[in-house]
């Protein structure tokens, strides 16, 4: 966010954007990942697995907990896309809230 005013903490800030190519968004903290992603860890392969494909071949799905302790995979509903990130901050300046809009309501 290069903004330099104070966001207030009724206003969404988009923070940025989440590019999607496979219809689906991964919930999960980094730090879960660092050792997993670059060992050939056949936990991460089974996530990948169970996510991007069973989603591409089956109607899409809400969401996926991949392991509750490590995070979540979310349909983005109508598949790929560029959505904005949004930011909801609160009276110090610090991230209260996110949010991702797949699908604008109506």
């Amino acid at each position: 966010m290069n903004d330099t005013r104070k966001p207030s903490p009724e206003e969404w800030t988009v923070i940025g954007h989440a590019p999607v190519d496979a219809g689906c968004l991964m919930l999960i903290d980094p730090c879960y990942l660092r050792d997993s992603l670059f060992a050939g860890n056949e936990q991460i392969e089974s996530w990948y697995d169970d996510a991007v494909v069973d989603n591409a071949e089956e109607t899409h799905w809400p969401i996926k907990h991949v392991d509750q302790r490590l995070g979540h995979i979310v349909s983005t509903g109508y598949g790929d896309g560029f959505y904005p990130i949004e930011a909801r901050f609160n009276s110090e300046g610090l991230i209260a809230e996110v949010r991702i809009r797949f699908i604008e309501e109506e």
